[in-house]
């Protein structure tokens, strides 16, 4: 399951890091893509809490 999780959080990683790599740098010309950043980037943090929890657990 600890497994399982991990993975999850990797797969929910992918959009933050694709939006901050490839979309961020053009928000200077583009505004209105900022919604978009913010999204993935709430959806990378997901994956990054999912991580956290499942090795917490694993610890425990």
């Amino acid at each position: 399951m600890t497994a399982l999780m991990i993975f999850a959080g990797i797969i929910l990683l992918l959009p933050g890091v694709c939006s901050l790599f490839l979309v961020y740098p053009g928000i200077e010309r583009n505004a209105s893509d900022l919604h978009f950043v913010v999204g993935c980037l709430l959806v990378a943090c997901f994956g990054v809490a999912l991580i956290w929890w499942a090795i917490r657990r694993l610890a425990s």
